[in-house]
This record gives C-alpha cells, sequence and structure tokens, in this order.
C-alpha cells in the first residue's frame, strides 16, 4: 500500500493497514508536524528539547471590539495563567495588555499610533529642574522683532554690572501708579546725578500734585501727606471767577501761599478768587 505524506490525514494509519506501511504514515505525521510548527517557529532540533522558539513577528494579539475572556481556543476560560496577553480593541484600535489573567483585567496603553498625540492611562508628576542662561559681558540680550526680519535689542549688562536699556529707551510712561507692564519707548527723563546734597551725593526728587476748590472764604488748608523735612520746594495757583485766569502768591494780591507740617496753605485770598479752584506741586525727597 502507498501512503502519501503530502497532506495531514488524521484517519491513518486505518485498521488493517500492512505493517511495512505504518512506519511511513507516522514519518506523514511528523514531517506534516513540523511543517506546521516551523512556520512560525524556529527549526526543530535534532536533539531534545532543542528548536521551536517563536519566530519575531508569530505572536498574534488578540483583535476583536469586546475585551477577550477566554484562551484562542474559545472554550478555556482566562487564568492567571494567562497574564501578560494582548489585545487590539477594534473600536477605536486601543492597545491593552492582560494585567490580571484571573478577572480578566486588561489595561490600556498608551496609543502611539496617533500622530503627535499621547493619550495616557497614567498621570505623570513633573519636577523641572531649571538652570541659568548666561550672555557675554556688553552683549543685549535680543528678541525677534515684529516683521520676523530682524532682532531687538533688549537689556544687557554695562560696565558697572549694572542693567543698560538701549541707546534713547527708558519705560513708557505710566497713567497711574497701578498700571502694570511698561513698554519701553524713547521718552523724556529726570537725570537725577543733577540733583545733589551739600555732601555732593545724588538725590532723587519727586513731585505730588493736589488739586481742588478753596473755601468761600480768606484762607484754605489743604493737607499734603508728607514728611516736612522732605519737602524742598512748592507752587500753587489760583483762578479767578471766570476760571480763565490763574494768579501766584501775592500776584495783584490775590492770596498769600505757605506750607507748614501737615498743609499748603491759602491765607489773605481775595473775593475774586475764594471758592475757585486751585493747583499744587510739592517737590520732595525720598
Amino acid at each position: 500500500m502507498t501512503v502519501s505524506n503530502t497532506f495531514w490525514d488524521t484517519s491513518k494509519p486505518v485498521d488493517g493497514l500492512l505493517i511495512p506501511d505504518i512506519p511511513q504514515v507516522f514519518r506523514n505525521h511528523v514531517t506534516n508536524t513540523a511543517g506546521i510548527i516551523e512556520r512560525e517557529h524556529t527549526t526543530l532540533g535534532t536533539a531534545a528539547n532543542t528548536g521551536g522558539e517563536h519566530l519575531k513577528g508569530s505572536a498574534v494579539s488578540y483583535a476583536q471590539a469586546g475585551s477577550p475572556t477566554q484562551r484562542p481556543d474559545a472554550s478555556t476560560t482566562l487564568t492567571v495563567a494567562d497574564t501578560g496577553r494582548s489585545w487590539l480593541d477594534t473600536d477605536d484600535n486601543r492597545f491593552y495588555l492582560l494585567t490580571d489573567g484571573s478577572v480578566p483585567t486588561w489595561t490600556a496603553q498608551p496609543n502611539l499610533a496617533l500622530a503627535n498625540t499621547w493619550d495616557l492611562a497614567q498621570t505623570f508628576t513633573l519636577t523641572p529642574t531649571w538652570s541659568e542662561a548666561l550672555v557675554g559681558k556688553d552683549i543685549y540680550i535680543k528678541a525677534q522683532d515684529q516683521a520676523e526680519t530682524g532682532t531687538v535689542n533688549l537689556i544687557r549688562a554695562d560696565s558697572n554690572d549694572l542693567s543698560a536699556l538701549p541707546d534713547g529707551a527708558v519705560l513708557e510712561a505710566a497713567t497711574q501708579s497701578g498700571d502694570g507692564d511698561r513698554t519701553i519707548a524713547d521718552k523724556a527723563y529726570i537725570d537725577t546725578s543733577l540733583f545733589r546734597n551739600v555732601d555732593a551725593t545724588p538725590t532723587e526728587i519727586f513731585t505730588i500734585y493736589l488739586t481742588g476748590t478753596l473755601d468761600a472764604d480768606s484762607e484754605t488748608s489743604v493737607a499734603h501727606g508728607l514728611d516736612f523735612d522732605k519737602i524742598v520746594g512748592f507752587s500753587t495757583l489760583a483762578f479767578d471767577d471766570g476760571g480763565d485766569v490763574a494768579y501766584k502768591p501775592s500776584d495783584a494780591v490775590q492770596y498769600v501761599a505757605k506750607v507748614n507740617s501737615t498743609n499748603v496753605v491759602f491765607a489773605d485770598v481775595s473775593a475774586n478768587t475764594q471758592g475757585n479752584n486751585y493747583r499744587i506741586q510739592i517737590d520732595y525727597t525720598v
């Protein structure tokens, strides 16, 4: 009897098979078994327990919509021994690992297939470490200009180790003390080196302005709220009834102005100046 070795036949050997044909049937099974195994495994070795390891890419994950509950034989329920199996959810192409086969529990993994999008199942807390970046002495820190064709000098350290702005630039004037950031613009400024004490040290001079209405009598006191010893000068104006003429102290004997520790005082105020607007400027040091 001739026995083919080109296919897998579970009906062989048949009853009544001639004894000389039995070895060929066994060889057929061995050959076909080896062929099937070696499709996705290394070649079976001639020595005992050698060969048969998985080839790269031979493992296939579950690929289905619902989470698997059985082994690939579709009958055996997953157990803790199956922990580590993988599953591709075809609903959203998410990749999962079986982290506890006894439940079973499938845990989503980072979706690396999405372009520039990370969907992480974990939460990370980052603690950044900052380091200083230094520029050379007398070198400006620069920024790109609005036209994106050049750069703008921002600030540098000068030869006295002080922060220096570009030539012709100072802080933009503020409209009130609570303003936020100032832009840098070409504005006039006071050179405090021109103001000096008797010992020739530079002195900063500050100015406040007070406005209001004179009392309807011959004397009005206006609180200045300054340290009297810091006041270095003051000036006043008082308007006539028409509001279009302003007088300085003793101008045509309209009033006398003086300053004391608490007030600027308008005294001997003439009738056509009483009850009208006034302006006060006080210069002081700190």
